[in-house]
């Protein structure tokens, strides 16, 4: 794609290149990082609840109690 060709192009100049990506996106399979390409990967997840679960439910209205606020 072209964002992999832009990141090869800007690693292939010498200056570096950070390359940030969505999982299950674009960029998530199918493309090699071989050699300078890739030093290091860093993976970070946000988990997302469920908002009809009953336990986050029962959480977010506890959570909107006025006692359940700390104050300090």
């Amino acid at each position: 794609g072209d964002e992999a060709a832009a990141y090869r192009r800007a690693v292939d100049q010498g200056g570096g290149a950070l390359m940030v990506a969505v999982y299950r996106g674009r960029m998530s399979e199918g493309i090699s990082f071989n050699d300078d390409y890739a030093r290091a990967v860093l993976c970070v997840g946000v988990p997302f609840p469920n908002l009809g679960d009953e336990q986050v439910k029962s959480k977010r209205a506890f959570n909107d109690l006025p006692c359940s606020r700390h104050k300090g």
